[in-house]
């Protein structure tokens, strides 16, 4: 994580000793959030980098929220960029919702949105025989991974594919 200011939410760890639940006077981490020009994520066991104003993560509900905040002069949002493997998704917001393993469940996306080839020079190069997904929408996206594996796309949406063989 990169950022020009981390703040570190504590809040009294709870001990459930038995039917009652006591407040302890340790503390536990509550939240975390990352405040900045221009904040990266990196997480290498995801190979996912994201790019973004500020990012946000609950500790208790397991939810980290994204945003690229807007630029003052416009008041016109800016994207979150997240790029993985060879492919960037673009939004002006994005909430990642976990499971108990830490593991991505679903992911929301709100406002003006795209899947397409990632624009950054260190994304892997794609080969001739890997197909391209390229996606857009105007409203939200959300990819659900369980209990059913969704994808919903609201607002123009477009959705194509094309073979890199040809």
């Amino acid at each position: 994580l990169f950022c020009s200011m981390l703040t570190l939410q504590f809040q009294p760890a709870v001990l459930d000793a038995g039917a009652e639940k006591k407040r302890s006077t340790q503390l536990q981490l509550a939240s975390i959030r990352a405040e900045g020009a221009r904040v990266v994520f990196t997480s290498l066991e995801q190979n996912v980098t994201a790019v973004m104003s500020w990012l946000r993560y609950h500790v208790e509900e397991r939810t980290m929220e994204l945003s690229g905040g807007v630029t003052p002069a416009t008041g016109r949002p800016n994207p979150v960029r997240i790029y993985q493997n060879s492919s960037m998704l673009t939004a002006p917001y994005v909430m990642a919702i976990h499971d108990l393993n830490n593991q991505i469940q679903t992911i929301e996306c709100r406002g003006p949105g795209r899947i397409e080839p990632s624009d950054s020079p260190s994304a892997p190069a794609r080969s001739e025989e890997e197909n391209t997904f390229n996606a857009t929408w105007t409203e939200s996206l959300a990819i659900r991974q369980s209990p059913n594996h969704s994808i919903i796309l609201q607002g123009n949406a477009t959705i194509s594919q094309t073979n890199g063989a040809n």
